[in-house]
Formats: C-alpha cells, sequence, structure tokens
C-alpha cells in the first residue's frame, strides 16, 4: 500500500499545469485552436488571446491544430521556450473569403466542406462536392443539364425557389450562371454554406435563401509544385420500355495540370483543364475546356497583400451535326488588404471584381471597407467593420444595386457576439429607386472545452420608404438555435440547428393589386461525423448527415398560383405545402374501373376546368433531406462510399399532360453516389498521390415505379432523361519539385 501511495504520488507530482499562447500567419493571437495531448483524451480551446491552460505529464507531446494550418507538435518539456506560431497549409489566408470563422463556428448555422477531404476525383461540376453533405440543402441535378438547390424548404410562397447565392472567392453570383459556370471544380480548395440569416447579412437581401462561398485553389507552400489529375469514364445506360428514344453509351474524360510555387515576394498558381463528356444520345457530346491564374504579391514588409486571381471556362455543347452551342465565361477578382503601418489593427480593404459569358450579360463589383480590431488585455477583444459596395448588371433580370454594411463582434472569454446589418439599394426602373435592410443579432458561449451554444435571430428584405409600384418583395424572419461540439483530438463531432424561417412574399396580380402570402418553414438538422479508427495503418471514417422541414402556406390572401407543370392556376388555402399538386378527380364506372377521360365537376358550374382540381397534399419538396458516408484506409488502400436521399416527397408520373390522383406517388429514395476503390502512396521519387477505381450512380433504393424519384419540379413525364451510371478509372498525383 504504501509502495503504490508513492507511486501515485509521483505520477500526480508529473502532471504539470502547461501554458503557452498560439499565433497564426502573422503572428497574431490565434482563437480556438484545438490543443491535446497526444495519445489521451486530455484537450482545450485557445482563448480569445490565443492562451491555453492544460494538464499534462512531463513527458507528454502537446498537438495543436487549427484548420488551415499544419498541425504543430510540441514536447511539454519545451513549452516555456516553443515557438508557437503556426504554419499554414496555404500562404493565401482564408479570412478574406469566409470573414472570421471562429465567428461562424461560434454563432450561426453554416457547414464547411474541404475538397481535399471529400473529394472523389469524379468532379465535374461544383453540386457533386454538395450533394447529400450540407444538412438541409437539397441539390438536385439533372441528366439533361443544370442543377436546382433548396435550403431549408426554399424561401418562397409560390414554389419559385430563389437559388442560394453563390460568392466565389468574393465574387457574388446572383444566378449560379456566371462566376460559378466560369470555374473548374478542379480549382476549388473549399465550400463554406451559410444557412441562417445570422450569417448570410453580410450579403444582404440577396442571402436571404443561403449562401455558397466558394474558396479557389491558392498556392501552396512549396517553392515549386505540380500536379495532375485525369481520368477516364464509362457512362452506360438501360434501354427498357420506360424510357422514351434509344439511349447510347458513351466514353468521357477528365484532365487537369496545374503549377504554383514562389517567385521573390509573390507566390503563383496556374492550371489548365479539360472535359470532354459523353451524352445519353448519339451525336450529343459536351466539352469543357478551362483556365485559371492565381498571383498574390506580398509588399511593404507584408503589410500589402494583393490578390489577383482569374477563370475561364468554354462550353461546347454537341447537338447533333450543325447544332452546337458555345458559351465561355470569364471572372477576373483583384483583392486588396493593407494594414495601415503604425497601426496594424486597422486594415483597409478593397475589392473589384467582373464575370461575364463575353457575349451579353455581365456583372461588375466593387467593394471596400474599413477593419479596426483590436485585443483589450487576456478576455476581451472587439471588431467593427465598414463599408460600401456596388453591383452593376448588364442585359440579366437582376436590378442594379448598392448598399452600406456595418459589422460589430465582441468577445468576452466564453462569449462571443456579432451584430451586422446591411441596407441595399435597388433601381426600380420607372417606378423609381428603392431600399431593403437585412440585419442580425447573434450570438455564441463555449460550454467546456469543446462545446458550443449559439442562438441567432435575422430579418431581410424589409422595404425602408416607398416601393415603387409594380415591384413585388420576398421578406423574411428568422431564429436559429445551435448546438457544437466534438471529443477531444476531434475524434467524434456534430452539431444539431433548430430553426424557424418565416417567408412573406409580396406580389402583383393580374389586376395590378398588391397581395401578400406567407409560409413557415421551421425545423431541425444534424450533422456528425467521427474518426472510428485512427492509426498510421488504419483509417476509418463515417458521417452523416439529415434534416428534418415542415412548410405550411399560413396566409393566401386569395392567392393563385399555376398548376406544376401547367398554365393552369388554381386558388391556394392557408395549410397548403408549397407546390402541392392539385390534380382531377378521376370517374370510376359501377364495376370500380376507371372511365378515360372523365373527371369529376367538383364546383357543380357544369364546367371541367381548373377550379375542378382538389389538392393532393402531396408535394414534391421533400420533409425529409440527408446524407451518408464512409471512407476506410487500409495501408494505403482505401474504400469510399457516398450516398444522399430523401423521404416524404411526391412525384406526378405521366405519360400524358393530365394530372389525376392516379399518378401522383411517393418517390422516396436513397440513392449510391460513388463507389470508389483506390490506393494511396507518397514518397514515389518526387510524387505523392493515388490511384482509383470507381462507379458513379450504381444504384437507387426506392418504391417508386416511375423513371426517376429524384426530380425537383415532381414532374417525370416523357421528357425525363435517364440518369447514367458510370465506370471511371484514374489518377491523381501531387509532384513536389522543390520546398
Amino acid at each position: 500500500m504504501a509502495f503504490s501511495l508513492v507511486l501515485s504520488a509521483g505520477s500526480a507530482l508529473a502532471q504539470n499545469r502547461v501554458s503557452g499562447v498560439v499565433k497564426d500567419r502573422n503572428g497574431e493571437p490565434l482563437i480556438g485552436a484545438n490543443v491535446y495531448i497526444k495519445g489521451t483524451t486530455i484537450s482545450t480551446i485557445s482563448g480569445i488571446n490565443g492562451e491555453f491552460n492544460i494538464n499534462a505529464p512531463s513527458d507528454a507531446v502537446v498537438v495543436i491544430s487549427f484548420e488551415g494550418y499544419h498541425d504543430l507538435e510540441v514536447a511539454v518539456a519545451d513549452l516555456p521556450t516553443a515557438n508557437l506560431q503556426l504554419k499554414p497549409e496555404k500562404l493565401i489566408s482564408t479570412a478574406a473569403f469566409y470573414g472570421n470563422d471562429g465567428y461562424y463556428a461560434l454563432t450561426t448555422a453554416n457547414t464547411l466542406i474541404n475538397s481535399d477531404e471529400i473529394g472523389t476525383g469524379l468532379e465535374t461540376d461544383i453540386y457533386q462536392y454538395l450533394i447529400g453533405k450540407v444538412p438541409g440543402l437539397e441539390v438536385v441535378p439533372s441528366a439533361s443539364g443544370g442543377v436546382r438547390y433548396r435550403m431549408r424548404g426554399g424561401d418562397s410562397p409560390s414554389g419559385n425557389v430563389a437559388q442560394p447565392l453563390f460568392v466565389v472567392d468574393g465574387m457574388y453570383d446572383l444566378g449560379g450562371n456566371m462566376a460559378v459556370a466560369a470555374l473548374n471544380p478542379n480549382d476549388i480548395e473549399s465550400i463554406r454554406v451559410l444557412k441562417d440569416i445570422a450569417a448570410t447579412v453580410q450579403y444582404g437581401e440577396f442571402g436571404r435563401n443561403g449562401v455558397i462561398v466558394i474558396k479557389t485553389r491558392c498556392p501552396s507552400d512549396k517553392m515549386l509544385a505540380a500536379s495532375y489529375d485525369g481520368n477516364v469514364s464509362f457512362n452506360t445506360y438501360d434501354n427498357d420500355d420506360k424510357w422514351a428514344g434509344e439511349y447510347k453509351n458513351s466514353v468521357s474524360t477528365k484532365q487537369n495540370v496545374a503549377v504554383n510555387g514562389l517567385a521573390g515576394p509573390m507566390p503563383y498558381r496556374a492550371a489548365l483543364g479539360f472535359n470532354s463528356i459523353g451524352g445519353a444520345f448519339e451525336d450529343r457530346r459536351l466539352n469543357l475546356l478551362s483556365g485559371s491564374v492565381w498571383l498574390g504579391p506580398r509588399l511593404l514588409d507584408k503589410h500589402l497583400s494583393i490578390d489577383l486571381n482569374s477563370y475561364y471556362r468554354k462550353r461546347n455543347e454537341s447537338f447533333g451535326k450543325d447544332n452546337d452551342l458555345n458559351q465561355g465565361r470569364l471572372t477576373a477578382i483583384l483583392k486588396t488588404d493593407y494594414s495601415v503601418h503604425s497601426l496594424e489593427d486597422v486594415h483597409l480593404n478593397l475589392s473589384a471584381g467582373y464575370t461575364s459569358d463575353l457575349d451579353s450579360s455581365s456583372m461588375t463589383m466593387l467593394d471596400g471597407n474599413v477593419d479596426l480590431h483590436h485585443q483589450f488585455g487576456k478576455n476581451y477583444f472587439i471588431e467593427l467593420k465598414a463599408g460600401a459596395a456596388t453591383y452593376i448588371h448588364k442585359n440579366t433580370d437582376v436590378s442594379d444595386a448598392s448598399s452600406f454594411y456595418g459589422q460589430f463582434n465582441l468577445a468576452l472569454n466564453r462569449y462571443v457576439m456579432n451584430v451586422n446589418a446591411r441596407y441595399n439599394m435597388f433601381d426600380g426602373g420607372k417606378g423609381g429607386d428603392y431600399g431593403t435592410l437585412t440585419s442580425a443579432l447573434s450570438m455564441g458561449v463555449k460550454v467546456g472545452s469543446a462545446v458550443v451554444l449559439r442562438g441567432g435571430l435575422g430579418v431581410s428584405g424589409f422595404t425602408i420608404g416607398s416601393r415603387p409600384d409594380g415591384v413585388g418583395r420576398l421578406s423574411a424572419l428568422t431564429y436559429n438555435f445551435g448546438l457544437e461540439g466534438g471529443s477531444a483530438a476531434s475524434v467524434v463531432h456534430g452539431s444539431a440547428d433548430f430553426y424557424v424561417h418565416h417567408n412573406t412574399e409580396q406580389y402583383v396580380d393580374d389586376s395590378d393589386k398588391y397581395k401578400t402570402m406567407s409560409i413557415n418553414n421551421v425545423g431541425v438538422d444534424f450533422r456528425v461525423s467521427a474518426k472510428l479508427i485512427d492509426t498510421d495503418k488504419v483509417k476509418w471514417r463515417i458521417g452523416g448527415n439529415l434534416a428534418i422541414n415542415s412548410c405550411v402556406i399560413l396566409d393566401a390572401d386569395d392567392y393563385t398560383n399555376s398548376i406544376i407543370g401547367t398554365a393552369e392556376t388554381v386558388d391556394w388555402g392557408p395549410d397548403d405545402k408549397p407546390q402541392t399538386f392539385y390534380v382531377y378527380e378521376p370517374v370510376y364506372d359501377q364495376n370500380g374501373s376507371l372511365i378515360p377521360n372523365l373527371f369529376v365537376d367538383t364546383n357543380n358550374d357544369g364546367i371541367i376546368n381548373a377550379k375542378d382540381r382538389v389538392s393532393t397534399e402531396c408535394s414534391p419538396v421533400p420533409t425529409v433531406v440527408g446524407g451518408f458516408s464512409t471512407y476506410l484506409e487500409v495501408m494505403g488502400g482505401y474504400l469510399q462510399i457516398d450516398t444522399h436521399g430523401s423521404a416524404d416527397k411526391y412525384s406526378a408520373y405521366m405519360t400524358s399532360e393530365t394530372m389525376t390522383f392516379g399518378n401522383i406517388h411517393n418517390s422516396s429514395f436513397m440513392r449510391i453516389d460513388n463507389i470508389v476503390i483506390g490506393y494511396k502512396f507518397s514518397n514515389l521519387w518526387l510524387m505523392s498521390g493515388r490511384a482509383y477505381f470507381a462507379v458513379q450512380n450504381p444504384y437507387v433504393f426506392t418504391k417508386y415505379e416511375g423513371r426517376d424519384p429524384e426530380i425537383f419540379s415532381g414532374i417525370d413525364n416523357v421528357s425525363t432523361i435517364q440518369r447514367p451510371t458510370i465506370f471511371s478509372v484514374g489518377v491523381k498525383l501531387n509532384i513536389n519539385i522543390k520546398d
């Protein structure tokens, strides 16, 4: 017993209370860095001044990690004198594109996707990074081209769901067909999806339906490096009787090369890409040629940062002989950040962007702000930002706009508060100009070392002054309450958010009278990831998300809306779901057999027309959406599986344009998106990388008997085009020429 007491005492003496200050690439304190004792569950998070305190054995190793930086390992014995400044993975900071990531994580509902972590090598479109990965975001691609997005049930009572706002390196893309269309997915480094108004308020009314913020790849920390990413794919189809037309198997290829390095004070990156994608029918093919250049000089003793990046992509789509469609997209962005000499807490930022289809449509953006931030003692941090922006559109259906915005961030030890406001001024045409206000308050608190409670309230689209005649509006009031946390060393991490999104749409009817309609989206979304095994030889991680959303019309105000798939209109009332199917009631004979082309005169007016349609209480907008993925690696060999699906959704499986109760079917499904088998290698001469074999869209689990259960509008008619099953072989190489 005495011997045991001596051992216990010795063990206790070996436990030290050690501390340090974590710093970022500029030598500033880094908030929210994960600090843990290697090989244990002991962990903490650096505070607002970058300082941490942790109990550690005298012979232990402390690991410090933060997104965008290389992990730093320091022996406890070296901590008193060790340099704890983290080394960035990239030479360009993410702050210019996402704002302060620490604030987002603490106060708002958002999801960060790192393309290198989830990428399969098969991506030819941005949606392939998003599908099934973001709780509450429904992503529906079409085999005939185009992708539709719906965030947390959508923002419009009429069913005219607005796309989320895309932001590429700070450049707005209001329709998703300009800056995004100029971008090769291989150039994407990461994507942050902002879901509640507390997060999207910085983009004003444009961000009312969510914001997808894309950061492209920038120069690495190598003096000279190159990369190659290529594959060959075989597209296969099923020619059974339910598909119209004769489908042809085809071949596709993807080829991408890039080089990056450092020339004096200027990091650079240049890339070229070519995709040739076979179509479903003979003589149909899509060719995509892309290029990008990024220059990032650091001048005036690194007080002045300049980022100049540009992207170009040409789309050639063949529909047969002498029937080609050629489209080009170009985006150029200049960003400057000047840290004032002798007043390094003051930053002057200026951004200019231009995106165009090189024909008739373009958008020009200019944005400038002053950012002041300062640390007071050990427990207080304050940031003030004020700026103005202008957006000029040419030949688009989006109004020109100017805006003024402000931001206030405050950190008090474990508590963080953000206040944001933006005033947008629009050109109302002949009726005159008008303005809208978007503002939000969000707060977060750290509970323990790895748990965050957050809450936010935001309003969007409220008119300031008089709105011109004939101009409708969409406004929203949202609440979001969330919980996010994880275990030591990030073995398990998850989040849950509850939200209420109240939307009001003011529209102009056929008699030029204003009417209003309101809906409520109420829901909850979850996300979890886990490293089940994490050793040098075996790694196994899983991840999944699930979102449940209830959407109901509150106030119809004699609302008349077009029937899905037709030009007919009906009067919608309260308690309908947006995009509810309204159908004719069929007539049956005395034996219970359907009488063709005969329908019930529900209002007894002697005429069969749209007024006789009745609600099915079924909608193509799903109540449940989600996704699941798993990754298993054993001694370099790996298996990756990605899936997504939705439930409580309906589609009209139609062989004619007349919808009845008989052709409205439950189209819930779960689709296997990717199965990838590959092998990773490193230290092969100057190269590292992986080779793989993959299958895309191998199977869909569903009871739906129509053509495709996953259709955004819910109209599954003879124009629905089959999605192929794709078999691919490919390789990704990273060549480190000089450190």
